[in-house]
C-alpha cells in the first residue's frame, strides 16, 4: 500500500497536536510491511519531524518577516500537486483541511481527518473571512471515508454536515514525548506550587475563567502560581487582565517544546483544561503521562478522554471551577488518587492502536473502489 500525506499541518504548525499525530502515525506505518509512506513538503520548521529524524528542509529559520508562512504554505502546495500528479499512490491524506488538491487527485480515494468543529459551534470566536468551514465541509462531501477522533466530534459531523455515520470511522489519538532525556528539568522552573495551562489561550479556550478562578484563591495563598506553556507570549489584553486580577507577577510563559511541557506537567500541581470545546484533548493523556492530576472541563469529548481520572467543572461557572482548585490544592491524597487513576485510563490509548485502526481504514477505502 502506497500512501501520501500532505505538508499542511506541517507549513501551519511548529509545535501542535495537528502536527504530532501524523508524525506519530507515519512514523509507525513506515515500521509496516508492504506499506509505503510519503510526505510531501518541500520546507519547514515543525519540531516534530526533526525529533523523528523525518527528512526535511527547514525554511529560512530564524528569520521572520511578514507573509513568511504564506510563502511556506504556497511553496508546498506546489511541490504537493507535482507529487500527486507524478506519484504513484493508492490512497492520498491531507492533514488539514484546504482543498488545494482536489484537481490533481483525479479519482484517485483520499482520507480526511475531522479534528473537531469547533469552527462550526463557535463561528464568533473566528474572522468573518476564515474559510474552514467552507473547505471542510467541502472536503467531506469528496472524502472517501473520514476519520473522526472522537465519538463526540462524530456526533457533531453527522448533526451539523448531515454525514452518513456509516462513512465515519473513530480513531482515538495517544500521548508521547519524544528524545526526553532521563532526569532532564527545564531551566527556570518554579520552586513555588502552581498550576498549570498547556496551549492557546484564545476564544473558545476559556483561558480568562481560570486567572479569574485563581485569582480569587491567591489572595490566601501567597504560594501559588500559574504557568502557561505554549500557546504564545502574553498578549498586552492578557497582561492587563493579570494586572487588574492582582496576579502580574504570578503568572509565568514557558516556550512549548517537549521538554518544558514533561518538566512542567511534572511538578504541578494540576493540568487545568477550561476548554469549552475539543475535538479530543492531548494534553489530559500527556498529564496523564506525565503523573500530573487534571481539572477537566466537563464538556465535548474530554470526558470521553478523561474517564473517570479526571475533577470536572462547570465551564461556565467559576465557583465550580475555584472548587475544584482548592480540592486539589488542599488534598494531597485526592491528587495521589487522580495520578492513579490516570495511569489506568491512559492505557486505553496509544499511538500504535491510532495507526492501526488508521490502517483498517486504508484497507477499507481500497476495499471499497476494488468492489466498485
Amino acid at each position: 500500500m502506497q500512501l501520501i500525506f500532505d505538508h499542511q499541518a506541517f507549513s501551519y504548525q511548529d509545535y501542535g497536536g495537528v502536527s504530532r499525530y501524523f508524525t506519530e502515525l507515519i512514523s509507525r506505518l513506515r515500521d509496516v510491511d508492504n506499506v509505503d509512506c510519503y510526505l510531501s513538503q518541500k520546507y519547514s520548521n515543525n519540531a516534530y519531524l526533526s525529533a523523528y529524524s523525518f527528512a526535511h528542509r527547514t525554511f529560512l529559520k530564524g528569520f521572520d518577516f511578514k507573509g513568511k508562512r504564506k510563502l511556506l504554505l504556497w511553496l508546498n502546495k506546489v511541490e504537493t500537486e507535482k507529487n500527486l500528479k507524478k506519484r504513484s499512490f493508492d490512497v492520498f491524506h491531507p492533514t488539514y483541511y484546504d482543498p488545494y488538491f482536489l484537481n490533481s487527485l483525479g479519482n484517485r480515494p483520499f482520507v480526511l481527518t475531522i479534528f473537531d468543529m469547533i469552527h462550526e459551534r463557535y463561528p464568533r470566536y473566528f474572522a468573518k473571512h476564515d474559510q474552514t468551514s467552507a473547505f471542510k465541509k467541502l472536503l467531506v462531501s469528496k472524502a472517501n471515508r473520514i476519520i473522526a477522533i472522537s465519538e463526540s466530534t462524530k456526533e457533531d459531523i453527522v448533526q451539523i454536515l448531515g454525514v452518513d455515520p456509516a462513512r465515519i470511522d473513530v480513531v482515538y489519538l495517544a500521548a508521547a514525548f519524544v528524545h526526553i532525556m532521563p532526569g532532564y528539568v527545564a531551566p527556570a522552573l518554579l520552586s513555588s506550587r502552581f498550576f498549570l495551562y498547556i496551549g492557546n489561550r484564545n476564544g473558545y479556550k476559556n483561558f480568562d475563567i481560570l486567572v479569574r478562578a485563581i485569582s480569587s484563591i491567591s489572595k490566601d495563598e501567597r504560594d501559588l502560581h500559574l504557568v502557561c506553556c505554549g500557546g504564545g507570549n502574553f498578549s498586552k489584553p492578557e497582561i492587563d487582565l493579570f494586572r487588574s486580577k492582582g496576579l502580574l507577577q504570578r503568572v509565568h510563559y514557558f516556550a512549548g517544546t517537549d521538554e518544558n511541557m514533561y518538566s512542567l506537567y511534572r511538578k504541578a500541581e494540576a493540568f487545568i483544561f477550561p476548554s469549552l470545546y475539543e475535538g479530543f484533548g492531548i494534553p489530559v493523556l500527556e498529564a496523564f503521562l506525565c503523573g500530573c492530576p487534571v481539572i477537566l472541563s466537563k464538556s465535548s469529548s474530554l470526558p470521553e478522554v478523561g474517564g473517570d481520572a479526571p475533577l470536572y467543572f462547570d465551564p461556565l461557572d467559576e465557583l465550580s471551577l475555584v472548587s475544584a482548585l482548592k480540592e486539589v490544592f488542599f488534598k494531597a491524597a485526592k491528587r495521589t488518587d487522580m495520578i492513579e487513576k490516570g495511569t489506568e485510563q491512559l492505557k486505553k490509548f496509544s499511538w500504535d492502536k491510532t495507526a492501526t485502526a488508521t490502517l483498517a481504514v486504508y484497507k477499507k477505502v481500497l476495499s471499497t473502489a476494488c468492489a466498485a
